[in-house]
């Protein structure tokens, strides 16, 4: 049976490494919307990449990456648990957002998002 400590221990890392999971599906977007911002919009459908705007939303995402990590470092649980409702909130509007201009790549990238948000909510509430 496992101890009390131990349950606590192994519920910390589990929603830790979902956290580490998400940092790196951001880190990888963001760094492409930031460095390669004509192939990521390329194959998303979203249009022209010409504007900064793309760029902007990239660096924003790596500055992200570096809450996320922060959160893990300092055991920032409380952290997590807004996050979660933050990155639904976000996968809604993605959804909404591909339905208004029939952007249906960005489904995808909701439904992933989910999932990542989904692991994390799940590992907290155990």
């Amino acid at each position: 049976m496992l101890s009390s400590t131990t349950l606590s221990n192994k519920t910390m890392k589990n929603w830790q490494t979902s956290l580490y999971g998400h940092i790196a599906y951001v880190a990888f977007t963001g760094a492409g919307l930031l460095l390669m911002p004509k192939v990521v919009t390329t194959l998303l459908n979203l249009g022209p990449s010409e504007e900064v705007w793309i760029r902007v939303v990239g660096a924003m995402a790596l500055l992200f990456c570096l809450y996320y990590y922060a959160a893990i470092k300092n055991d920032a649980q409380w952290f997590a648990r807004i996050s979660v409702w933050g990155r639904y909130f976000f996968c809604t509007m993605l959804v909404v957002l591909a339905l208004v201009f029939e952007i249906p790549m960005l489904i995808g990238l909701a439904a992933v998002e989910t999932g990542l948000a989904a692991w994390t909510h799940w590992s907290l509430s155990r």
